[in-house]
């Protein structure tokens, strides 16, 4: 190693500097290794990390211009960093540098998913090399970022909501992952799809817009990164998904057209919905038809799945997607809980908070059980999220305080699905869309 000697230069360099660089590695003395190299170069301040999971946390908190990632990690892989970073809105734009082994075949099944690094290094490595691509991506620097987040509640927002402040802040911007400019050429190929942009993406993988060229159709490929040494159970609940979701045949839950993997991810292929997700539609458009649209046909997939042992858990407006054409379709089985011969598997208390808190019921956050109740305040919270704009309550208010041309019956039968009190709900969620489509004046017939 060859730390320079004059301290009270590189002191005065590192004052200057307004750069900052995150450093996530665990093993001490490479870490220590590579923070004082990088301190002594006076290019930026550095903030080392020996955990995964921890290291991502102040990544989101203090949005990093460098990010120096191994990849074998405690809590977190160094590759699962690099999918999460890259399918956030907010975050995407993050300079990554890996230092560590990565099999070159990896290396571009990574890259053509848009989920890699921006330079590999392999350790042991040249010092001037890496300080020189170092510069270089501190010179390039980051695409102009909303304010970094900075507490709990706000790091745990889900996927869409990130999506509104990224449209409200940078609407100028392509929300394709690290591609500013369209790509020339053809598409990239991964197994047997061809990749054309990023369209969302979470703690259950990145969900891609892809053309099947085997089938020449338009496709939601969502693609998850397992390393066979991970032991936790979010390939477990991957798995389910698409286990889920091919045993369930209605209209109004999206298809399953197969499922696969290669070397390094695991991928479920499914049916496109062209028109975004409710999160999307414009507030206003929404009218009573749009309302009664979505109620009947979401709450009609939900009847159809309460009635196979189907609990989705994750009912969210991101999850409700939308046709061109005016179909209404629910998605997202990532945590669902089932009864069916496919998954006996029953959920622990711990298992239960995973979700999106603003949708969760009151009583999930004290260990209860996910059941048809909890779907329902989901449901209803959804659908008064439509009538919010980007300001979410909590606790929800009601849809008659919103100052909106709706009927008080709605209002009240929106306000019983969300009873805190969960014996003050509708019996079932097919008994809660018929009094709110009773309340619109029109039939429900699931």
């Amino acid at each position: 190693m060859s730390a320079k000697s004059d301290k009270e230069r590189t002191g005065k360099l590192r004052e200057q500097s307004s750069s900052v660089v995150h450093i996530i590695e665990d093993d001490p003395d490479f870490g220590a290794y590579l923070e004082e190299m990088l301190e002594d170069t006076g290019l930026a301040n550095v903030r080392l990390y020996a955990d995964g999971l921890v290291g991502l946390r102040a990544a989101l908190r203090e949005v990093p211009d460098v990010l120096v990632l191994d990849l074998n990690l405690p809590s977190m892989r160094g590759e699962e960093i690099c999918r999460l970073l890259r399918s956030s809105p907010l975050h995407r734009s993050i300079r990554i540098l890996v230092c560590s082994d990565m099999p070159e075949a990896q290396k571009r099944e990574m890259e053509l998913l848009s989920i890699g690094a921006d330079v590999y290094f392999q350790k042991p490595f040249v010092e001037e090399r890496f300080i020189e691509d170092l510069q270089r991506l501190l010179r390039s620097g980051r695409r102009p970022s909303p304010s970094p987040l900075t507490d709990e509640e706000t790091i745990s927002r889900d996927v869409e909501a990130e999506k509104r402040a990224w449209k409200e802040s940078q609407d100028a911007i392509a929300l394709e992952v690290g591609c500013p400019r369209k790509p020339k050429g053809p598409p990239p190929q991964f197994s047997g799809y061809s990749i054309l942009k990023v369209i969302g993406g979470g703690a259950m993988g990145t969900v891609y817009k892809a053309r099947d060229e085997k089938n020449d159709r338009l496709v939601a490929l969502k693609v998850f990164l397992r390393d066979p040494s991970d032991t936790s159970d979010s390939f477990e609940r991957f798995q389910r998904e698409a286990l889920i979701m091919r045993e369930l045949d209605h209209p109004s839950i999206v298809k399953v057209y197969e499922t696969g993997h290669t070397g390094f991810t695991y991928y479920i292929s499914m049916e496109f919905m062209d028109g975004g997700s409710l999160i999307d539609f414009p507030e206003s458009r929404i009218d009573e038809d749009f309302v009664a649209r979505a109620i009947c046909k979401a709450g009609s997939a939900l009847v159809y799945m309460h009635s196979k042992g189907v609990i989705h858990r994750d009912i969210k407006p991101g999850n409700i997607l939308l046709g061109k054409d005016g179909s209404v379709k629910l998605g997202d089985f990532g945590i669902s809980r089932a009864h069916l011969e496919v998954d006996r598997r029953e959920f622990t208390s711990q298992e239960m908070l995973i979700g999106t808190r603003v949708y969760m019921a009151p009583e999930l956050f004290m260990g209860g059980k996910a059941d048809e109740l909890t779907d329902q305040y989901a449901f209803g919270r959804t659908i008064l999220r439509l009538f919010e704009g980007d300001h979410a309550s909590m606790p929800p208010k009601e849809l008659k305080q919103l100052g909106k041309p709706f009927s008080v019956e709605f209002s009240d039968a929106l306000a019983q699905c969300m009873a805190i009190d969960r014996a003050q709900r509708y019996g079932s969620i097919q008994e809660a869309c018929q009094h709110l489509m009773q309340a619109l004046g029109r039939p429900f017939n699931p």
